[in-house]
């Protein structure tokens, strides 16, 4: 009788320990470190808070023994119990391209059973690890921080938005400004002054001036 698939996928919780511990993510990466491992089984197993968000415990979870040797640890997979596989329990690759540059959080769950020529995995016991203060998440963008800078986006849209009246209504006064002043200088191109004397230049003399719109 084939095997029924009993893990639920936890790639957000993947995602969610890996911005909070990027030291742990890169050292596994980079060299095969088990620390991040450990801490993403104990999230799993025990729960977990962070920030804001709650992960719920789940004692079916634990860390991966290679072909069935508990002492051989797998840095990148996860395992799940599961009394349908020969095994006892499934196991899911929590980190795409692995060892590359590319490497990302998921869950791709690898299980093979003996007749599907799986050469064996061992559930093995999570250490429950003892909580520290969490540094704020580096920003990734393949998890749901983003969507905090969506917000900020759409909240400085809603602000632009609310400006535009007041922008076009300060147009138009300009603009009637702008009329005025067009009349004001066309009255005063049409102005001319025209001066008369009562007696002829001397030593002294008297002026009179008037101003007249042509």
């Amino acid at each position: 009788m084939p095997w029924v698939p009993r893990m639920p996928d936890r790639t957000a919780v993947v995602a969610l320990v890996k911005a909070y511990h990027p030291d742990e993510w890169r050292a596994m990466n980079e060299a095969g470190d088990f620390r991040f491992i450990k801490r993403l089984a104990s999230v799993l197993h025990y729960g977990a808070t962070y920030g804001d968000q709650r992960i719920e415990a789940d004692p079916n979870f634990g860390l991966n023994g290679k072909r069935g040797n508990p002492h051989d640890l797998s840095p990148d997979v996860i395992a799940y119990k599961n009394p349908t596989v020969s095994f006892g329990c499934e196991s899911a690759d929590v980190v795409i391209a692995h060892g590359s540059p590319d490497a990302r959080p998921g869950w791709q769950n690898i299980t093979k059973d003996r007749d599907e020529g799986g050469t064996g995995a061992a559930w093995v016991q999570p250490e429950r690890l003892t909580p520290t203060p969490l540094p704020d998440p580096e920003p990734d963008p393949d998890d749901g921080h983003w969507q905090e800078v969506m917000e900020a986006v759409a909240s400085m849209r809603q602000t632009l938005d609310e400006c535009v009246p007041m922008m076009l209504e300060a147009r138009s006064h300009i603009a009637e400004l702008h009329a005025e002043v067009e009349a004001l200088t066309a009255r005063l191109e049409n102005l001319r002054v025209v001066g008369t004397t009562s007696r002829e230049w001397g030593h002294g003399h008297q002026i009179n001036l008037k101003v007249q719109q042509g």
